[in-house]
């Protein structure tokens, strides 16, 4: 396949701020999620949002569900744009980190569809947080609306509930590993309906990076492709978010195609979602600034979810972070010593991610900090000298330098194996300024979703593997 001509002419421009203009939502539902049994008003005394049950209604989207046949198996395989390291595996590439020599890598928040059932075995598992739970003499709100301030005696907002409702099942697996908590498959004793349970561990009080978390989904519960908060519960101990189940998340899709890419249609529908899950978080206010695929969970009918808060950021409030999310999707001027969070963050992590969703493989290989930024300058060029000669950054965390020689760009040849069109919005995202990155929302038009194949539905029928992670025995 001959190398397609890099040129990308766009009619949208970088607007001053985030679009706040554009529709939320990528299809139109009828109805509720049958999991979604949980929704936010305005009144929370911690997000200004409210915890209030809408149990009855059933799900019916548009979307339809992503299956083998979705992969397009009688193309040619095609090399990886670049290659993975020695012995990796799924996992290397899926854990947030801090800064070190070596960046430890963990799973995320994963898997699984809602599913009830009255028969399961609802014996306690040994390890479960049995202890007496005791409730704060005062049930009053907190007096504080934003997690920059939190009291010296903490007390749990009215809306959250002390645990005990939602019980592991003995012998039940751990789904992954969050950003600050353990995710483990949970059943409502009430219903008999299997959740998944993100705890948070906090001593005296919460810390803010808990909190903020807590924070940044209630604020985001309107969001059509933000993983829904169904519960939250307390202890003297532990905090937990208790979240539905999903058919699992776009890592689990690019692993079961490993080495093929997705049918065209597909991916663009795929990268649309994204697109405006994203926008929506930027109207908000918000930066994720953990976006990668195993982030992005899957329903059963197709419809993706952005998940995992745990290092997002509030634009204006979080004046500095020293978090950072994961090599090969962080953006090059973190690496190199930027401590503010900007959408433009986002917006590099965001094009990491529809690089690997039309190719099948990570387009930054986890390596090193200093060799990540290499590749990155190796794709976008770099005239030499200061990378950003403008700014006042810190010395980079990571001992990555900040001055490089010259390099011309392979963007040409890195994205051979990508169609043009999707080619073009990508170099677009993966720009080495941040202030040349466009806003999220400028894409919803771009061109690559106006010619043929257009985003499309998909079969429904879930991948096999999935499939039997949801059906397999809890105890």
């Amino acid at each position: 396949m001959a190398p397609h001509q890099s040129s990308c002419k766009r009619k949208a421009s970088t607007p001053p701020g985030d679009d706040d203009h554009h529709n939320d939502h990528i299809v139109d539902s009828k109805r509720v999620c049958a999991a979604d049994t949980r929704a936010l008003d305005d009144n929370h005394p911690l997000s200004g949002h409210n915890l209030v049950s809408q149990a009855g209604e059933h799900a019916e989207s548009n979307q339809l569900c992503l299956s083998i046949s979705d992969i397009d198996s009688s193309a040619e395989l095609q090399p990886a744009c670049a290659p993975r390291s020695p012995g990796s595996q799924s996992d290397s590439r899926s854990g947030s980190y801090q800064p070190s020599s070596n960046p430890g890598q963990t799973n995320s928040t994963s898997h699984a569809a809602a599913s009830s059932s009255n028969n399961l075995d609802l014996e306690i598992s040994e390890d479960e947080d049995t202890e007496d739970t005791v409730v704060p003499e005062s049930s009053a709100p907190p007096a504080y609306e934003s997690p920059s301030t939190i009291p010296a005696e903490w007390t749990p907002p009215a809306a959250w509930r002390p645990q005990g409702r939602y019980i592991r099942l003995r012998g039940a697996a751990s789904l992954g590993q969050g950003t600050f908590g353990e995710v483990t498959r949970v059943v409502d004793t009430l219903s008999g309906t299997i959740c998944a349970r993100k705890r948070l561990a906090y001593q005296v009080r919460p810390s803010k990076r808990v909190i903020s978390e807590i924070f940044a989904l209630l604020r985001l519960q309107h969001g059509h492709g933000i993983a829904q908060v169904i519960d939250i519960c307390y202890s003297n101990s532990h905090i937990d978010i208790i979240m539905p189940e999903y058919s699992g998340n776009l890592q689990d899709l690019l692993d079961e195609a490993e080495g093929r890419q997705f049918r065209n249609g597909v991916a663009k529908n795929l990268v649309l979602q994204l697109l405006h899950a994203v926008s929506y978080i930027h109207k908000k206010g918000y930066v994720h600034l953990d976006i990668k695929p195993s982030n992005l969970f899957l329903t059963r009918e197709g419809v993706l979810k952005i998940g995992d808060f745990g290092i997002a950021s509030k634009i204006g409030i979080d004046g500095h972070v020293r978090t950072y999310g994961t090599l090969g999707y962080t953006a090059p001027e973190t690496l190199l010593g930027s401590l503010r969070p900007t959408f433009q963050n986002d917006v590099w992590s965001t094009g990491c991610v529809i690089v690997e969703i039309f190719t099948g493989r990570p387009f930054f290989v986890e390596k090193s900090a200093e060799d990540a930024v290499r590749e990155m300058l190796q794709f976008t060029g770099h005239p030499g000298g200061l990378v950003y000669p403008r700014a006042n950054f810190a010395s980079s965390l990571f001992g990555v330098a900040a001055e490089w020689p010259e390099c011309p760009s392979n963007a040409s040849y890195r994205l051979r194996f990508v169609i043009p069109r999707a080619a073009c919005l990508v170099q677009d995202m993966l720009r080495l300024q941040p202030n040349r990155r466009p806003h999220i929302g400028t894409f919803f038009s771009h061109e690559l979703f106006l010619e043929a194949p257009l985003p499309n539905k998909v079969n429904p029928q879930l991948l096999p593997r999935m499939k039997q992670e949801v059906e397999a025995p809890s105890a």
